[in-house]
């Protein structure tokens, strides 16, 4: 995720990024990368597993940057386990 945020930066995008609020300083990294390349970074704290947090986040990022031109859907969940 850092990865592609930091690339959509250099490549001139704004960068709006989610994490769990677990994640805050992981999100702190990120946000300076962005704003290092001279983007503005959207930073939000939520669960993409709760619908709930999904909307409301959606609802912010809106009313903040006006608009959404690409959306990338970067979410997982890693389940280590013996092959």
């Amino acid at each position: 995720g850092r990865a592609l945020a930091k690339g959509l930066a250099e490549a001139g995008f704004d960068v709006a990024i989610t994490d769990l609020p677990s994640q805050a300083a992981e999100l702190d990294v990120t946000r300076g990368e962005i704003e290092a390349a001279g983007r503005k970074a959207y930073v939000y704290k939520m669960d993409v597993s709760k619908k709930k947090d999904i909307e409301a986040t959606a609802q912010a990022l809106l009313e903040e940057a006006g608009s959404i031109d690409v959306l990338v859907n970067n979410a997982g969940i890693l389940k280590p386990s013996l092959l």
